[in-house]
């Protein structure tokens, strides 16, 4: 029987497409195995259940999502892997596989509308970035945590259906392309962490109306910013933190009505706070730090009822706490340090927010009452006078009490032992009296505790040194033995200018460092004083300077890193990350993080001392078997954590060789959870890291 030849014709035309799908499948599989990734896997002919892979009905491969680690070699490289073999893909995920270069192929992938090669190494590669143009189809583009740099290219205007776009945390430099202007479709875009200048274009606001995310922070733009701004009403979040920005923030931010958080922090912009703000009735964060900003807050913001935090600290504020503030009851972190805000604090202000920071203003009177709610409590170097009020004890929920500097007479009430939560207290530089209440001892969880430059008297409370790991109680009236119960977290105490007597308890052999000097009472050589002038002399002339010198180099000695461990791998990462920027050091001294990389941490090293006021024991957050971690505001408001390294320890050649060693190699591995590592100092005074 013969066969048509219509039929044979149509078998033979079949045949070599059928070779073609099972070459190209072969293909497939040969890049997965070329990989390593999946090296736990061992039957290949069922990679389409492989974990991160999908395949769609002819088996071909349409998604690949980089494995878990452990199940792969980290040291494997896809440099000889040509992707383009992936003809089908459509989703790309390759975040976090420590990749050195871009994967080949790329720009071949005509289907592909999703790719992630975040936190690699990826650096500048001629053409690359461009090439990326040709993926027509991409929604979603997230080069964010590499290397790349120069700018970014013009081709991108081809990517008209992309809804993300996150070049973050990279080395992009210029300015803002206008062709990115023409990606209507955008959603989502973050700038920030790179070295872009210039003005905003104000395309970008008048083009992108889709936008719910724009985030440009840590750049270097500058000039006003754009009213066009008001154009963006889908907004959703804007952060235009840490730049140069000038000029008033324009009225017409209060039509952004979807706005939930803004972000303003670290400019210079001036002028008011418009009262259009207040028509942002779903705003939840309000960020205003670091400007300067005067004039009085708007009462229209009392319209905020959605809003969780406020900081307008280190402005040019005038005028009162508004008592409306009250009425804000989500409101829980409120930040207004660093103004000119006078008056009274309304004490309903304290009863729902838990983070109050209203330091260094000129506030006067006394403590309000009702702070039962009140987990962290800041109202030091203001004018606040008259006794510690007895319902301070109902606060049961405080872990951080800042009353220093201030005007506090009185004793202190013995309902201070109620505060079964607090982890720090200060009450330094005041005019307390009495003797040290035994309830203190009571104060299980106490980590830090500063009751210096005062008037107290009598004996210190058999059981304080039992639970902190800082004590500071120089400069008073104390008398009577140095208690004997030393407990083994205790690693600075400073009992300087009292009137101790008798033996040194054996117990402070444990004591990293303490400070006995100037107690003619007690027994060895503790008679030397650091003036001629008796205790109140000293007291009077010196109670703006701090602690004496000896304190601060016991501070410094005392004063080491948490633990190379809590240090974590993240921080270092990001150590050859804002070296390699080389950022140009700055010649005004305004405490810029950024300027302790190129200068060995002299500029920004001065700016730390001053601002945790010679390593005071109430800027230390954290204490472990090696040392504090300390928290700074700095001048420009950034706020920063320091880990510090313990003197004797940086002066010794092998440990600081072993030191850099380990920075060395952990400089190389990257993960996606980093912490932000702005700076490091190897000043001759001391050595610490600077992060976020």
């Amino acid at each position: 029987m013969l066969i048509p030849t219509s039929i044979l014709i149509s078998f033979l035309l079949l045949f070599p497409i059928t070779e073609a799908k099972v070459s190209q499948l072969d293909e497939e599989a040969h890049a997965l195995l070329l990989t390593a990734w999946w090296s736990n896997q061992h039957n290949i002919s069922n990679r389409c259940n492989w974990p991160g892979i999908r395949c769609n009905n002819a088996g071909s491969i349409t998604e690949i999502t980089s494995p878990p680690r452990k199940n792969y070699d980290t040291n494997n490289s896809s440099k000889d892997i040509d992707f383009s073999v992936f003809s089908n893909l459509v989703h790309l995920d390759l975040s976090g596989m420590q990749l050195y270069g871009f994967p080949k192929g790329l720009s071949g992938l005509k289907k592909l509308e999703f790719l992630n090669l975040s936190h690699n190494n990826l650096k500048d590669e001629p053409g690359f970035l461009s090439s990326l143009a040709n993926l027509t189809q991409l929604l979603v583009l997230d080069l964010s945590y590499n290397y790349i740099g120069g700018q970014i290219p013009n081709e991108f205007s081809m990517l008209e259906r992309l809804v993300t776009l996150n070049l973050s945390t990279n080395l992009f430099s210029g300015t803002i392309p206008l062709v990115l202007s023409h990606m209507s479709n955008l959603i989502y875009m973050n700038l920030s962490s790179n070295q872009l200048i210039g003005d905003l274009p104000t395309t970008l606001f008048t083009n992108l109306s889709n936008l719910e995310t724009l985030d440009l922070s840590l750049n270097r733009f500058s000039g006003l910013i754009p009213q066009e701004i008001g154009n963006l009403t889908n907004l959703l979040t804007l952060d235009l933190s840490l730049n140069n920005f000038v000029g008033p923030i324009p009225d017409q931010v209060g039509y952004l009505n979807r706005l939930t958080t803004l972000n303003l922090d670290s400019n210079s912009i001036n002028g008011s706070i418009p009262s259009s703000i207040g028509l942002l009735s779903h705003l939840e964060v309000l960020n205003i730090k670091d400007n300067q900003v005067g004039g009085f807050i708007p009462n229209e913001l009392e319209h905020l009822v959605h809003l969780k935090a406020l900081d307008l600290s280190y402005n040019g504020i005038l005028g009162v706490i508004p008592k409306w503030i009250s009425n804000l009851t989500q409101l829980d972190d409120i930040r207004l340090s660093g103004n000119q805000i006078s008056g009274y604090i309304p004490s309903t202000i304290l009863v729902h927010i838990s983070h109050v920071d209203l330091s260094t203003n000129k506030l006067i009177g006394n403590v309000p009452f009702q702070i039962s709610n009140v987990s962290y409590l800041d109202v030091s170097y203001n004018n606040l006078a008259g006794p510690i009020p007895e319902q301070i004890g109902y606060s049961n929920q405080l872990t951080v009490l800042h009353l220093d500097s201030n005007f506090f007479n009185g004793s202190i009430p013995s309902s201070i032992g109620l505060l079964a939560q607090i982890e720090m207290l200060t009450m330094g530089h005041n005019k307390i009296d009495g003797c040290i209440p035994i309830e203190m001892e009571h104060l299980f969880h106490l980590k830090g505790l500063d009751l210096s430059w005062n008037r107290f008297s009598g004996v210190i409370p058999s059981g304080l040194f039992v639970h902190p790991t800082l004590v500071d109680l120089s400069i008073n009236n104390l008398s009577g033995s140095i208690p004997s119960i030393i407990g083994k977290n205790l690693s600075l105490l400073d009992l300087s200018y009292n009137n101790f007597s008798g033996n040194i308890p054996k117990g402070l052999d444990s004591v990293q460092s303490y400070n006995l000097e100037c107690n003619p009472f007690l027994n060895g050589d503790y008679h030397y004083c650091q003036t001629q002038q008796n205790q109140s002399e000293y007291h009077k002339n010196n109670h703006n300077k701090g602690l004496s010198t000896l304190v601060w180099v016991l501070i410094i000695v005392a004063s080491v890193l948490f633990s190379f461990g809590s240090i974590g791998i993240g921080i270092c990462v990001l150590f050859a990350r804002h070296s390699r920027r080389k950022l140009k050091v700055m010649t005004e001294k305004h405490g810029d993080l950024f300027s302790i990389w190129n200068y060995d941490g002299k500029i920004a090293f001065e700016d730390i001392v001053e601002a945790t006021e010679d390593f005071h024991i109430r800027y230390c957050t954290g204490t472990g078997a090696y040392g504090s971690v300390y928290k700074a505001e700095l001048p420009s408001g950034k706020t920063i954590a320091l880990k510090k390294l313990h003197k004797t320890e940086s002066e010794n050649p092998s440990f600081y060789k072993s030191f850099c060693n380990e920075v060395k190699v952990l400089t190389e591995i990257r993960h996606r959870n980093i912490i932000k590592l702005y700076g490091y100092c190897m000043h001759n005074r001391c050595m610490f890291l600077v992060y976020e």
